[in-house]
């Protein structure tokens, strides 16, 4: 134990519980603390110090008024409060992934008190004082804002949870203000640039771990534009074959908003990704998954997947990252990852003149605004809607040396090429209708 301060007494143990002894005007006193637990001792020694050395009525009075409202629903040590968090029917219903983040932050805070603040051992004493100190501590350690952003946010929902089970008057960490966080949109991939990504698991001297399933996860991206959590998650129950009468079908519910919406988003098999999981099959096992040993690995180092999937895009000849100011490494502007496959799936969707509201529901979009996020228009898309302006088809139809009649005749092709099945359908039978009649 800890040697105290010189008149503040000392702790000692009869069967198992502590005692706190003190000399008061010349004479021992002990007084029993009713705990076995030894920081629980300790914080009841904090408390009843000052309460003790008071030396007038009103002295005595305020250091009363100050323990039990410190005392008051926070009895709870801070070594409990992770446990009493997760107990809580207030808490969130976060997924482990969640989970893990928000303890490893939480045991980060219970170490930089210990080292600290030795005397802050219960959550009621947590204010908010001590949570600004900490959250410049960890402003100042050179993380980005995001990072900076998820401890508050973590920090701030168990304190907030907490409060609201008593354990402690208020949440300490709100107050304290969420840092501006510089956003960065990963860059997209042309249909060229696929290709040329997937073509690195043509090298044979390219090694990567579970590197067939890597290829077919390659393949997942781009023609599903799900996230890669929910592509190496994906079992086969959500696959559907071609078959004579009607085309193949990728289901599944994406891990973001399963326990939102819980709606599954639905897609038309693409020919690639299909000759691709017919690959897939010669590894099929009672698991369930479509990549077995990928979805094993996610579960005990999920980043590891992430930074191979780095080292394709690299091998390909793609910038990931760049060094930043300092010693830390940044983000690129134009960073280039898995995710990139999304936002090329919600750009070619778009392009091709899908209605955005569509593509959020194919992509799983709680929210349509992340959908226009994500959507780059591309030169041919920015030029039909120069067109669509008043006078842009005319300036189109009059340029250089086309005459009216071809420029037209251009334009309508243009136009029908971005229609959909039904509409050139019904299109087509109108046509023929009219045609008929005259």
């Amino acid at each position: 134990m800890r040697r105290r301060d010189k008149g503040t007494g000392h702790l000692f143990t009869k069967n198992g519980i502590y005692y706190w002894r003190r000399v008061v005007s010349g004479k021992p006193i002990e007084k029993s603390l009713r705990t076995r637990n030894k920081k629980e001792a300790e914080a009841k020694v904090t408390t009843l110090a000052p309460i003790a050395d008071s030396k007038t009525k009103e002295d005595l009075a305020l250091q009363v008024a100050k323990a039990r409202k410190l005392a008051k629903g926070s009895t709870a040590l801070l070594a409990e409060g992770w446990g009493l968090f997760l107990k809580s029917q207030r808490r969130p219903d976060s997924g482990d992934r969640t989970l893990s983040f928000y303890e490893s932050y939480w045991t980060r805070f219970k170490a930089w008190l210990l080292k600290e603040m030795p005397g802050v051992l219960r959550i009621g004493q947590v204010d908010s004082g001590v949570a600004e100190k900490y959250m410049i501590h960890i402003g100042e350690s050179g993380i980005s804002a995001r990072t900076f952003n998820g401890y508050l946010q973590a920090l701030g929902l168990i304190f907030k949870i907490l409060a609201a089970d008593g354990h402690t008057e208020e949440n300490p960490f709100a107050g304290v203000r969420k840092r501006t966080e510089e956003k960065e949109s990963r860059e997209e991939l042309s249909e060229d640039e696929v290709f040329k990504v997937l073509k690195v698991f043509d090298d044979e001297t390219f090694y990567i771990p579970h590197r067939e399933e890597m290829r077919v996860l390659f393949h997942l991206g781009p023609w599903t534009g799900m996230r890669l959590q929910d592509c190496v998650r994906l079992k086969w129950s959500s696959i559907k074959w071609t078959t004579a009468m009607s085309k193949g079908t990728v289901a599944a519910v994406p891990a973001k908003t399963a326990r939102k919406t819980g709606k599954p988003v639905l897609l038309i098999m693409h020919p690639c990704l299909e000759n691709a999981l017919r690959m897939a099959e010669a590894w099929r096992d009672e698991s369930g998954f479509i990549l077995p040993s990928l979805a094993q690995r996610f579960k005990t180092n999920w980043s590891g997947i992430s930074k191979d999937c780095t080292k394709v895009f690299e091998k390909a000849g793609f910038e990931t990252s760049k060094k930043a100011d300092g010693k830390r490494r940044k983000l690129a502007t134009c960073q280039y990852s898995f995710h990139s496959f999304r936002h090329s799936f919600v750009s070619f969707c778009a392009n091709a003149g899908v209605p955005l509201h569509q593509v959020a529901q194919v992509v799983g979009h709680g929210n349509p605004a992340m959908t226009r996020h994500y959507a780059h228009p591309d030169k041919k898309t920015l030029e039909k809607i120069t067109e669509a302006l008043p006078g842009g088809t005319t300036a189109l139809l009059t340029s250089g040396t086309e005459s009216k009649r071809e420029g037209l005749i251009k334009a309508i092709y243009e136009r029908l090429a971005v229609l959909d099945e039904a509409t050139l359908e019904k299109l087509a039978s109108l046509t023929a209708a009219r045609f008929t009649n005259q």
